[in-house]
């Protein structure tokens, strides 16, 4: 059953002892341009692969796609770029913070997203599994839950590894190249048959030079998910649905 009380959930404080934390971890790799941005997600289940790529090359002021296969079909027709500023920036700010909390503030909540959770549970009776035996009227009160929920429960909610033992798992990972050849390795996971388990693939770590650290960093993720084609294998995972069915789908 949803837990509507969130008072049961310690704080992420309360979950987690102090962990040295890498200041500017991105300082070396930054004194390069980017040049490259390679977006790869695969879903591999017991019966099904599914590799999907997206390979930006930079242009002057702006990056455009070299390639983008998508079910092992070139999508010749998207065209989608964005400012080499734009990306700098968005680096500069991961550079800083990129363990930032995860707020309820990060994240805008429609009443569209909510009538599409009761919407799925009314209509896919499969999905039912995806919600935790919750009832449609704990759906509904969905909007009340989180409401009450601070900050720190929010935060520990969204970076809890969930594992159910399914075998299909979805991966995505974002290669940013620069001009020295040193890669930005952003990476995340979902080990898990039901839908909206792992929002933004939380959690997220990077790899660069030595260091091997957590991401929360939403902005690179929304950045991330913006880049890819509408139907890359796990686009779906980068939406703000996914966000509250995770929550819905939280038990104690």
């Amino acid at each position: 059953m949803l837990l509507l009380s969130v008072a049961a959930i310690l704080p992420v404080s309360a979950q987690q002892s102090k962990k040295a934390r890498v200041d500017r971890p991105l300082d070396d790799f930054l004194s390069y341009s980017v040049d490259r941005v390679t977006i790869i997600t695969t879903t591999q289940g017991c019966f099904h692969f599914q590799e999907d790529t997206v390979d930006y090359v930079r242009s002057g002021a702006r990056f455009e796609i070299e390639k983008a296969v998508v079910k092992n079909r070139d999508l010749l027709l998207y065209n989608h770029t964005f400012l080499a500023s734009q990306l700098d920036s968005l680096l500069q700010d991961f550079n800083l913070h990129y363990d930032t909390a995860i707020t309820k503030a990060m994240f805008s909540f429609e009443p569209e997203d909510y009538d599409d959770i009761i919407k799925d549970y009314k209509e896919d009776g499969w999905r039912e599994f995806a919600f935790r035996n919750s009832t449609s009227q704990q759906v509904k009160d969905l909007a009340k839950t989180i409401k009450k929920m601070d900050d720190s429960h929010f935060c520990h909610i969204m970076t809890t590894y969930f594992m159910d033992g399914c075998t299909t798992r979805d991966h995505f990972e974002a290669r940013i190249v620069n001009g020295h050849g040193d890669t930005l390795l952003i990476s995340g996971e979902d080990a898990s048959c039901t839908m909206g388990q792992h929002p933004y693939m939380l959690p997220v770590q990077f790899k660069v030079a030595e260091y091997t650290l957590p991401c929360t960093h939403i902005p690179i993720l929304r950045f991330l998910a913006d880049a890819m084609p509408k139907n890359m294998v796990t686009k779906r995972n980068f939406s703000e649905k996914y966000v509250l069915m995770r929550v819905l789908g939280w038990k104690n």
